[in-house]
């Protein structure tokens, strides 16, 4: 059995995964949900994750004032899954936009950091559930022919419910 993690190291490697992953599906929580693409900028001291989005995309429209957001999220190592949800908005905020503009997010807005279709998404999750396991594809293998040979349940890793502040 695996060694069982606390909740506030779950955070920080959860904070870690976002950042140097990035990308993952961003959308409004609701019976339909409608996930898409989107590339994070953290704010893990701000408890924040924000996007770069067009006033004009479908996502933007569906948040309006506000909105039930869900974030999903794979670490490139495959190692950590993820599932965020919490209050989702659309801002603007020049500062935001400058610490977090770069060569990709420019190409997305010809008229610069002052392109008015331009404007950020704010996602402050407040809950999180996060499963961690260090399996490749050989562990993978061996725990599912164990427990065809043991009849016992494969040993998959660690799943954690976060509450986020």
């Amino acid at each position: 059995m695996a060694e069982a993690l606390y909740p506030a190291e779950v955070e920080v490697r959860l904070w870690k995964a976002l950042e140097d992953t990035k990308v993952g599906m961003l959308g409004v929580a609701s019976e339909t949900p409608r996930l898409q693409p989107m590339t994070a900028f953290c704010d893990p001291k701000g408890n924040l994750i924000w996007f770069f989005a067009s006033r004009g995309a479908d996502l933007t429209h569906l948040i309006g004032d506000g909105a039930a957001g869900v974030f999903s999220v794979v670490s490139e190592d495959h190692e950590m899954h993820a599932c965020l949800t919490g209050d989702l908005t659309t801002r603007f905020d020049r500062d935001v936009i400058d610490r977090y503009w770069n060569s990709t997010v420019s190409a997305w807005y010809p008229k610069g950091k002052d392109d008015p279709d331009l404007v950020l998404l704010a996602f402050r999750p407040d809950h999180a559930e996060v499963w961690i396991s260090k399996r490749g594809p050989v562990k993978f293998g061996w725990e599912v022919a164990k427990s065809k040979l043991t009849g016992t349940r494969p040993e998959w890793g660690q799943h954690a419910r976060l509450h986020l502040h």
